[in-house]
This record gives structure tokens, C-alpha cells and sequence, in this order.
């Protein structure tokens, strides 16, 4: 992940800055063991995943959302797995209470 990704503003959201930065730190320990490019990425990409937040509340799941749809731009999430990490965020949206849904009055 270069420094341009690491300043993009997606990162504003600390759930998708925590997922990166341990996209990041993974990927540069895999490095450092040894293994090239794409071994490195997959390794990191399990560990992305492994932070991607909680589905308990309103709040988690658009972070979720955020933190999925970043990984798949990034590389981090790659395949069928940024659709069914999705239809899980969407399926926790609609088991939600119905208080956690509403969005706060502006």
C-alpha cells in the first residue's frame, strides 16, 4: 500500500484506517520473512479481513461497508469474497432492532 492509498480520504474513517494499517503491517512482516509480492499480499489480506469490524450495530456495519469496499479497491479482498462480506453486512443491517437503524435526527 503505497503513501498516496495510506493519505487517500477513506482513510478519515478510523475502522478503514485500521484495517489498512494492518493490511500494511502484515504485508511488510510477510516481507521481511521472506516471501515475495503476492505471498506477502495474501497473508495481508487474511489479516485485513481478521479486522474488519464487529456487524452489532448501525455504526459498524456502514464501517464494515467502508472497510470491505476499500479492501476490494485496494486488493486486500479479492474475488467472491467482497460480494458475500457484503450480503453479510446487508443481512446484519436487516436483523438489526429496528431503534439501531434509525439514522440520528440533523
Amino acid at each position: 500500500m503505497s503513501t498516496t492509498q495510506q493519505n487517500s480520504p477513506a482513510h478519515a474513517n478510523p475502522a478503514v484506517a485500521r484495517c489498512c494499517a494492518a493490511w500494511n503491517h502484515a504485508f511488510q512482516q510477510a516481507r521481511a520473512q521472506g516471501k515475495g509480492d503476492t505471498f506477502a499480499a495474501m497473508d495481508a489480506g487474511q489479516i485485513y479481513r481478521r479486522n474488519l469490524p464487529a456487524l452489532d450495530s448501525l455504526e459498524a456495519v456502514r464501517d464494515f461497508i467502508a472497510c470491505v469496499a476499500q479492501g476490494m479497491l485496494l486488493g486486500a479482498i479479492t474475488g467472491a469474497d467482497g460480494t458475500r462480506l457484503l450480503y453479510a453486512a446487508q443481512v446484519a443491517n436487516t436483523s438489526l432492532p429496528s431503534q439501531n437503524r434509525r439514522r440520528p435526527a440533523a
